[in-house]
């Protein structure tokens, strides 16, 4: 029988190879390393949402969405979403909105839940902060501190009126400051869009969007995850 050898070549690929799928192997087990825990964090997340858990959460009800007339598409899309095929007194929270819907219909549910007010406009003025370094308009900045200070009964009514009325005029990025000291509570919607708008202008403005995008929504789970639940107004 005659007695095969490796040609010299191969077998430094041979070798090569291995040493390759060795390294591979390691960096994708530093990587397993790294999502686990994350996949973890968020399966125990969604199951705290699920079995309603999480008494700090804040949550809302099919029932009270539809009250304010939620628009037609953004209400079936809700529903075919929980598997629901009509409106229910169940908690719903509003992670599990933002989740489905995506956070402009989040934001504009808010209005659902008057309680939450302080926080609702703390995080219209964290929106507008995000671009406040954009705002030429000395009202607009005001209009921002203004907001801020009322949402932790530190200005009143007329404070805020006169605010919102003084920074309503002039550059686009001046007006996300006055959403933000809006004299209705729920206009965290125009604050969140008006402050992606500002980015468009930016040459990068695809990826400037969507991190800008992306952290409006992290900043609304914070507070919805994070904030004691009150009893519905």
């Amino acid at each position: 029988m005659t007695q095969r050898h490796c040609d010299p070549v191969t077998m430094d690929h041979i070798i090569e190879l291995r040493k390759r799928v060795a390294l591979l192997e390691k960096q994708l087990e530093n990587a397993l390393s790294y999502v686990r825990p994350l996949f973890e964090q968020q399966r125990r997340y969604l199951e705290d949402i699920t079995a309603g858990k999480k008494a700090h959460m804040i949550t809302t009800t099919l029932n009270r969405i539809r009250e304010h007339s939620q628009c037609k598409d953004e209400w079936t899309n809700l529903l075919a979403g929980l598997g629901k095929t009509a409106a229910d007194d169940e908690p719903l929270p509003f992670a599990t909105i933002l989740e489905i819907n995506g956070l402009d219909d989040a934001l504009w549910c808010c209005r659902v839940e008057p309680q939450y007010a302080k926080e609702w406009r703390l995080l219209m003025v964290a929106y507008a902060r995000r671009v406040e370094h954009l705002i030429t308009v000395p009202e607009a900045k005001n209009a921002i501190d203004v907001a801020e200070r009322y949402a932790n009964g530190k200005a009143t009514d007329e404070e805020l009126y006169a605010a919102w009325d003084a920074a309503s005029a002039g550059e686009y990025a001046a007006e996300v400051a006055s959403w933000a000291a809006e004299r209705r509570w729920d206009a965290g919607w125009g604050a969140a869009r008006g402050t992606v708008n500002v980015v468009e202008g930016d040459a990068l403005w695809n990826a400037a969007e969507a991190a800008e995008r992306k952290w409006q929504e992290q900043e609304f789970l914070r507070v919805v995850t994070e904030t004691g639940a009150k009893e519905p107004e």
